[in-house]
C-alpha cells in the first residue's frame, strides 16, 4: 500500500520528455484528471519542419541532406537542410511531399507561417532580363529580340525562374546582344543600324550637356 501511494504521488508531477513552450492547457488548477486525459499541448520551435510538394518532373534530381533556401513571409531568409524525400506521390497532385529542416535560433520564427522553398536542381547557363525585353513572334512564342551582324533574330527562350526585378530565362547560349530599345519597331531579320548601350549613354551625355 505504501509503495502504491508513493507511485501515485509522483505521477501527480508532470514531466514532458523535451523542452519547449506551452502551447495550450487543457486543465485547470484543482481539476481531476484522469489515465490518458490531455494536460497540455507542448511544441519545440529549435527546429522548424517545411513541408513543400514537388512536381514528378524534378523529383529525381533531389538528394537526401541538399541544402535549401528558405524564404518566410516575413523576407527572413535561411538555409535549411532536406531530409525527408517520399517515394510515393499524392494521387490528386501527381506531387511528391518533402520534408526540409530548418534551424530557428532563439525560437523567433513561429510555426505555421507560409515560406519559399528553393532547391537547387540542374545548372544550365541563364541570363536575366527585365520582362520589357521579352517579345512573341508572328507564332506567338515567348523569346527575345537579338542582333546578329545588324540583323534581327528572333530567339524563343524559356522562363527559368522570375523575380521582382527580372526574370532568368535559358536558350541564348554564352552571349548574345539583346534589343533593348526600339525592339517594338523591328521584326525578325530586318536590317537595322544599331549602338550600343555605352554609345547611346554617351549620346545622352552629350545632349545634356
Amino acid at each position: 500500500m505504501v509503495s502504491a501511494a508513493k507511485l501515485a504521488l509522483r505521477n501527480t508531477s508532470v514531466k514532458a520528455p523535451f523542452s519547449g513552450i506551452v502551447d495550450h492547457l487543457y486543465i485547470e488548477l484543482g481539476d481531476f484528471v484522469s489515465v490518458g486525459d490531455p494536460v497540455a499541448t507542448l511544441i519545440d520551435l529549435d527546429t522548424l519542419i517545411i513541408e513543400a510538394d514537388v512536381s514528378e518532373r524534378h523529383i529525381q534530381q533531389l538528394v537526401a541532406s541538399q541544402p535549401s533556401q528558405i524564404r518566410f513571409i516575413s523576407g527572413d531568409e535561411v538555409t535549411g537542410k532536406l531530409r525527408y524525400i517520399s517515394r510515393v506521390s499524392s494521387e490528386s497532385t501527381n506531387t511528391f511531399p518533402i520534408e526540409i529542416e530548418v534551424p530557428n535560433p532563439n525560437q523567433r520564427i513561429p510555426a505555421g507561417v507560409s515560406a519559399e522553398v528553393e532547391l537547387a536542381l540542374d545548372e544550365q547557363l541563364a541570363i536575366k532580363i527585365t520582362p520589357a525585353m521579352l517579345a512573341l513572334d508572328e507564332s506567338g512564342n515567348l523569346g527575345v529580340k537579338t542582333l546578329q551582324e545588324n540583323r534581327v533574330a528572333f530567339i524563343p527562350i524559356k522562363l527559368v525562374k522570375a523575380e521582382q526585378d527580372g526574370v532568368w530565362l535559358t536558350g541564348l547560349g554564352e552571349q548574345v546582344d539583346i534589343i533593348v530599345l526600339g525592339q517594338g519597331f523591328v521584326r525578325d531579320g530586318d536590317n537595322v543600324d544599331a549602338i550600343s548601350v555605352d554609345q547611346a549613354n554617351q549620346i545622352a551625355q552629350q545632349q545634356d550637356q
